[in-house]
């Protein structure tokens, strides 16, 4: 797995970027409440921020969404009129309602794409994302970590607080992420660990294992140490990513529990952090895992 640094968009996230205090997931700021979310639902209900989605519209034309995977398509309530995907999306508005009745709108402002970093470097359709409310009359960026573009895809669904899987699969019908470029989640779908980027199967619990290895959740109890942009390499068992060149030091063998065993931090002025939070770690020897972390020459 090949290290790259912060400066580029979509197609340089090998980078671990932390989430913040949540998922580092989607560091997407919600118009009204200022608060960091990574999915919203289809069907009307409100996401962990109090968010929901009470309309869906395109220059006067109301629209239903479908997201299947990372497919998405707006189709219109008059059924005269065509279906919009790829960049028929252009200005199509998510109108959301928070838990006091404020409203806000998010807009598709541009369309595009990058690669998988696993596998076939099949395309994955990429969105500006922009957002106006009563605070923000106009249009501010909807993610903030590294860039303003974003993936969607539906089929997983995560608890930001503890960096967990929460389900897969028909359990998460309704609910779609938005993944921010440079967060977990994004890097989950770019190598190959979500419900709809799958090209070996992966289960719940290898997935999860990831989202603890690319948030720093040593612990396993949600808390990162980490920061963005800073370099790793990592494999996993499926054989999905691996090292590309030498490590200079190990990091850790990473479960869905967290770290199972610490040899050097990425951050090693966090060890003492680490220690006291976690307790003593022992050093990496034969322990088993499904992905392992080390640190560039």
């Amino acid at each position: 797995m090949r290290t790259k640094t912060a400066a580029s968009l979509l197609t340089a996230f090998m980078v671990l970027a932390v989430q913040d205090s949540r998922l580092a997931g989607a560091n997407a700021v919600p118009p009204a409440s200022g608060r960091a979310f990574h999915e919203l639902n289809l069907n009307g209900l409100s996401n962990q921020v109090g968010l929901s989605i009470v309309g869906i519209q395109r220059r006067g034309t109301s629209y239903s969404l479908d997201i299947s995977g990372a497919s998405v398509v707006a189709r219109p309530k008059d059924s005269r009129l065509p279906v919009l995907s790829g960049g028929d999306l252009l200005g199509l508005q998510l109108q959301l309602k928070d838990d006091i009745g404020a409203r806000s709108v998010i807009e598709i402002a541009a369309v595009s794409s990058t690669t998988y970093w696993a596998g076939p470097p099949d395309a994955v359709p990429t969105y500006t994302l922009v957002y106006t409310s009563a605070a923000h009359p106009d249009p501010q960026p909807l993610c903030t970590a590294n860039g303003n573009d974003a993936i969607i895809f539906a089929g997983d669904r995560y608890d930001a607080e503890h960096k967990t899987v929460t389900a897969t699969g028909e359990a998460t019908a309704g609910w779609f992420n938005i993944a921010c470029s440079g967060t977990a989640l994004a890097k989950l779908h770019l190598t190959r660990h979500t419900e709809a980027s799958q090209i070996v199967k992966t289960t719940a619990i290898e997935r999860q294992a990831m989202l603890k290895m690319f948030t720093a959740d040593v612990c396993g109890d949600g808390t990162s140490f980490t920061v963005h942009g800073q370099p790793l390499l990592w494999a996993d068992a499926n054989h999905l990513t691996g090292f590309d060149q030498p490590a200079a030091t190990l990091e850790a063998v990473w479960t869905e529990r967290g770290a199972v065993c610490l040899d050097t931090p990425r951050r090693p002025e966090l060890a003492a952090a680490i220690a006291a939070h976690c307790g003593a770690l022992p050093r990496c020897t034969n322990q088993r895992g499904y992905v392992i972390s080390g640190n560039p020459l």
